[in-house]
């Protein structure tokens, strides 16, 4: 029996193999159970703490707002972060910057709610841009083919450039 399997037979990753985020520390696991008081329980007896999801968001210029998002966007979290979006959405601002440099985690249905913002944004003439987050997050951007749909940049001034033609 291969020893990652737990005693469900799910396949549970080496630590060697889990992915981190620069400058959280934070490995993720494909199968991790919540715990009670918002601690992830792992079968090795570590913990991690589960991260709250952040959203801050100020004026980057006159017709230009950056949300930052910071902690997990996953599937407790994802309708909080589009109820947040879809408010902002209402001032109808003209670009939208999305920073996920401070986001350690993001799963499909964060993903989906990524999705729907800049399908919101084309049909409302918007522009979205995308600021890339933690390698982790980068990664599944990249394995669902986000990075090729969505604008993305490295830093959000970055966006304040004329738009791509």
């Amino acid at each position: 029996m291969d020893p990652r399997a737990g005693a469900t037979g799910i396949f549970r990753p080496l630590p060697a193999q889990s992915l981190k985020c620069a400058g959280f520390g934070l490995a993720r696991w494909g199968y991790s159970t919540l715990g009670q008081g918002g601690v992830r329980e792992r079968d090795q007896g570590v913990t991690d703490v589960d991260q709250p999801l952040g959203i801050t968001i100020e004026s980057l210029a006159a017709d230009t707002v950056c949300v930052s998002l910071s902690g997990e966007l996953d599937f407790s979290r994802a309708y909080t972060f589009d109820e947040e979006m879809r408010r902002l959405e209402s001032q109808k601002p003209d670009q939208i910057v999305l920073d996920l440099r401070k986001l350690n985690f993001i799963d499909s249905a964060g993903l989906g709610r990524v999705l729907a913002v800049q399908r919101r944004a084309t049909r409302a003439g918007r522009r979205l841009v995308v600021v890339r987050g933690c390698r982790a997050v980068e990664r599944l951007f990249a394995l669902s083919a986000l990075d090729m749909r969505l604008e993305m940049v490295s830093e959000p001034r970055a966006a304040l450039q004329a738009a791509p033609a």
